[in-house]
């Protein structure tokens, strides 16, 4: 009963971080396609689920994205990235608006000690384009650089469909400023998507 009271509804594409014993869940798609940009919290020894409300603009709701732990310095941010969301476009000369799935490239953070989100800003012509389905994780010996690889990868925000499968990794220096830079490997893998890696 404890277990069943508060848990979010069940969802597909959404992402799931953790820190100590807490489960940090953010997005995706639930009841068939809609979507979501709630947070929910699992205390793994209580069992209990809480939904965050948190505090600034959240962003938009979308599923397929990356998201992980920043450590060190930045260790009370989790970090979001891409996926796809519901774009409402306009229809020309009488035609009624619709909605469209669009491949997102943003950068989010929730700052977990004040519960409050913040979009981290890149400069223009430094981003990567829209990618989901990526994998995202925090690296060096400081935990500075924000490392995303593999996943769609598109240069501007673009229409699901157009599928290109990306092997390229991009590399984000979270401090003391960010900037992007352009990794290839010396040893190309195969082209991934919907794949999975850890620390």
């Amino acid at each position: 009963e404890e277990l069943v009271n508060n848990m979010m509804t069940p969802r597909a594409g959404h992402s799931v971080e953790t820190r100590g014993s807490s489960f940090f869940i953010f997005g995706g798609a639930r009841d068939g396609y809609a979507l979501d940009n709630d947070v929910f919290n699992f205390d793994g020894e209580t069992y209990l689920w809480k939904k965050l409300n948190a505090n600034g603009q959240p962003p938009c709701a979308r599923f397929n994205h990356s998201s992980c732990m920043a450590r060190g310095r930045l260790q009370s941010l989790m970090l979001v990235s891409g996926g796809i969301s519901n774009v409402e476009t306009h229809g020309g000369q009488g035609l009624s608006s619709r909605e469209e799935d669009k491949v997102l490239f943003d950068l989010w953070s929730l700052d977990l000690t004040t519960v409050s989100w913040s979009k981290i800003v890149i400069p223009e012509g430094l981003a990567p384009g829209g990618m989901e389905g990526h994998l995202s994780c925090c690296w060096d010996n400081q935990d500075k650089k924000l490392l995303l690889f593999g996943g769609s990868s598109f240069e501007l925000e673009s229409k699901v469909g157009d599928d290109l499968l990306e092997s390229r990794a991009y590399e984000i220096d979270l401090d003391p400023s960010w900037s992007v830079k352009f990794r290839k490997a010396r040893k190309i893998m195969a082209k991934k998507k919907m794949h999975t890696g850890s620390e």
